[in-house]
């Protein structure tokens, strides 16, 4: 005879947690963050499957992704430079260095080096964005002449010599392969980066410092993966 309380037991046991799904977390990253680090967007993603969670990953402009996670439209920020936590001490971080001494410092341009060294009040640009070039800024005490939305800009300015200085993540320039920069001077400031968690998600973050510590400590984080970094 057909015992149904037997089979709604295996039912329930089988099938709800199917059914049910694994919680969603909806992390975004950077635009160039994507393309410098893409190593630490994969193993950012298969650190949330490991423990459980289904990671939807979206790649956006800086600002905008600041702005998406500040507005609760995101669950997790990738990956951010640590003093984020002074501009938004809601944001939770997960205590556990991805990259290591990252560096920012002012370039020029090679071919107008000799010029720009003389100038007392050199014209210098940055992004807004970038939290780690401005804080390069306050460190040396240096107030950028204009604050632009994007790399792309801060570039083309230079380039087109309506800049005489930019201060940039040292990869960026690196990366590009453009001889045209020189690093101005010995100045720099170095930084972590650190993933970050909005309040709906603090539930997991014991679980994902278990794991971030994993990967951390077998070089899944290494900043030598970046590719042409100086």
């Amino acid at each position: 005879m057909f015992n149904y309380k037997i089979f709604l037991i295996l039912f329930f046991f089988h099938i709800s947690p199917i059914s049910k799904g694994r919680e969603e977390v909806k992390i975004i990253f950077s635009e160039a963050i994507h393309k410098v680090a893409n190593f630490a967007v994969e193993e950012i993603e298969n650190i949330y499957r490991k423990i459980g969670t289904d990671p939807k990953i979206s790649i956006f402009p800086e600002s905008r992704m600041t702005y998406l996670f500040e507005r609760g439209e995101a669950d997790a920020l990738g990956m951010k430079v640590e003093i984020y936590n002074k501009i938004n001490p809601s944001a939770i971080k997960i205590d556990i260095p991805l990259v290591r001494g990252l560096k920012f410092s002012l370039f020029a341009l090679k071919s107008e080096y000799e010029r720009v060294k003389k100038l007392k009040k050199p014209y210098i640009v940055t992004t807004k964005s970038c939290l780690g070039c401005l804080e390069f800024a306050k460190i040396h005490k240096i107030q950028p002449s204009s604050l632009l939305s994007s790399m792309e800009q801060v570039f083309k300015v230079l380039i087109a010599k309506r800049a005489d200085l930019v201060i940039v993540p040292n990869v960026v320039v690196s990366r590009s392969k453009d001889s045209r920069f020189h690093r101005f001077d010995e100045r720099v400031y170095s930084a972590n980066y650190y993933h970050f968690i909005g309040a709906k998600k603090i539930h997991l973050k014991d679980k994902l410092e278990q794991e971030f510590a994993r990967s951390s400590e077998s070089q899944k984080f290494s900043l030598k993966k970046l590719k042409l970094y100086k």
